[in-house]
């Protein structure tokens, strides 16, 4: 059975990422169109990655049977999910490299910072909704048993 603690690695990610944001959003309205530091990137890459490892964690107590899921729909619904956490982290990946590019060429960051709160915002959404489903999910299969 999958429980909160399953999650709280992401959620953690998740809320530093949502805190360089902040700092960086902060950032770009003190220095507009250059509101991000090396640092910052390196540090958007690391997050990146280890929501990409948490993920994986995700994924692999689903598919290890940690719950059963014997509805297809509700199978398919889990897997649409995390292709669109995927998805998103990819965008991710994108804005932090746009970034970067500004930054090394002292063009504006601006669009790229936008982007990129918007596309964390929708993960951040995106997986907090996969999180109450699985949850949901396995507790009726716990009380199905």
């Amino acid at each position: 059975m999958i429980e909160q603690k399953t999650f709280e690695p992401a959620e953690q990610v998740l809320r530093s990422a949502q805190q360089l944001m902040d700092t960086v959003v902060e950032q770009n309205r003190n220095w507009p169109g250059s509101g991000v530091f090396e640092k910052d990137v390196n540090t958007a890459n690391v997050l990146l990655r280890e929501m990409g490892n948490t993920l994986s964690e995700i994924i692999l107590a689903v598919a290890d049977g940690s719950i059963e899921i014997v509805d297809a729909d509700r199978n398919t619904a889990i897997y649409e999910s995390i292709n669109k956490a995927y998805h998103l982290m990819s965008r991710l990946h994108d804005d932090v490299r746009t970034v970067r590019e500004a930054l090394g060429k002292g063009e504006s960051q601006s669009d790229a910072i936008e982007q990129a709160a918007i596309h964390l915002h929708r993960l951040t959404t995106c997986c907090e909704k996969t999180r109450d489903y699985l949850l949901n999910v396995s507790r009726q299969a716990a009380e199905n048993r």
